[in-house]
């Protein structure tokens, strides 16, 4: 009897260890920009699953970073890349995500206000708009007021930056009640819109070697769609030697509906198409995009051998943020793509269908 529970209790094993390397391989690591800090490296990098779904998104300091840090405050640029376009780009799967790049500052004497965030830190901007949009954010306050329904709970205006935008904080933040400031998730406003998450960690705090995890406070509503994180984390890999400063945890949000919902009557920015939702599916899904010009778009489903199986769109629409339910009842299982074309922007995204 013992040695029947004993062979099932391997068996049980080696089911779990398969499982547990099936989830691991079922995700994929692509690397983005990288550039020198102090002694060491930081680097972009985003983790999807096999149907280019956002897992995590974040940056890796190499542990040497820490050892000879500048004197001066400084914005890190890849090589060859210079001011005003101070940005690390994140992989090109990232067009699956809300993010465009990410700026990240050594801050040797911290920055205001006074008596909060004095300290030397690193502040990673999670960046939704563009490097070019971003630079024309003034060094005034910007006076445009926040939609209620944009703002999590608990946040409130805090300071502001040129090239950066209006940072708003929890109120609820250690920092702010008397302790010393080790790591904050900050949210960035500009002209009414959310524009970045800014994830700030002192140095005194990576020297500890961390591992923290914390869920990030989501807003009512959602000014553009697509795949959000909510849950950020401060991590040191024993292994690689690194310190990762990552948002995870992604979920799709809807935006709100029409374009006389956003605040300001603002358009989309840039075209993108999002990865369907759920994927795999069956029988039905939903696809997303948005297209910040008024154009002729076409939305259509082709088969792994490039048949065309359904055309969801083909009219004229206005610039905005739409959706369209997908029902593939009559076709069978099998790897299947969408393909967008409005105006002068084609993308195409795989999804499954798994009856």
């Amino acid at each position: 009897m013992k040695n029947i529970l004993n062979f099932k209790f391997t068996i049980l094993v080696i089911i779990v260890a398969a499982f547990s390397s099936n989830i691991l391989y079922s995700q994929e690591i692509s690397y983005g920009d990288s550039a020198a800090l102090g002694n060491g490296i930081v680097k972009t990098w985003l983790i999807t699953d096999t149907s280019d779904n956002p897992r995590g998104i974040g940056l890796s300091l190499s542990e040497d970073v820490l050892t000879n840090l500048p004197l001066q405050s400084t914005a890190i640029n890849p090589p060859g890349r210079s001011f005003p376009y101070d940005v690390m780009y994140f992989p090109s799967k990232v067009n699956n995500t809300v993010f465009d790049h990410n700026l990240f500052l050594w801050l040797p004497q911290g920055h205001n206000p006074e008596g909060i965030y004095d300290v030397p830190q690193f502040n990673a901007h999670f960046n939704i708009i563009s490097p070019e949009e971003r630079e024309t954010i003034p060094g005034e306050t910007d006076t445009f007021s926040v939609d209620p329904r944009f703002i999590p709970q608990d946040y409130e205006f805090a300071f502001h930056s040129r090239y950066v935008g209006n940072h708003w904080w929890d109120t609820t933040a250690a920092e702010l009640h008397g302790q010393v400031f080790t790591k904050t998730l900050l949210y960035g406003y500009s002209k009414g819109k959310f524009v970045f998450y800014e994830l700030a960690v002192s140095k005194a705090f990576l020297e500890t070697n961390p591992h923290f995890s914390e869920i990030i406070k989501q807003p009512a509503e959602f000014q553009l769609g697509g795949y959000y994180p909510t849950t950020y984390k401060i991590e040191y890999d024993s292994v690689n030697h690194t310190f990762n400063l990552e948002l995870t945890d992604f979920v799709f949000r809807q935006a709100v509906t029409g374009v006389d919902d956003l605040p300001n009557n603002n358009i989309p920015e840039k075209f993108a198409l999002y990865q369907n939702y759920p994927n795999p599916f069956n029988p039905s899904t939903t696809i997303r995009w948005q297209s910040p010009i008024d154009s002729w778009q076409t939305l259509k489903i082709y088969d792994i051998l490039g048949n065309e199986k359904a055309k969801l769109i083909d009219e004229q629409k206005p610039a905005g943020i739409y959706k369209v339910d997908f029902d593939a009842t009559g076709l069978p299982s099998g790897v299947y793509f969408y393909k967008i074309q409005a105006g002068s922007f084609v993308e195409t995204k795989k999804m499954i269908l798994l009856k």
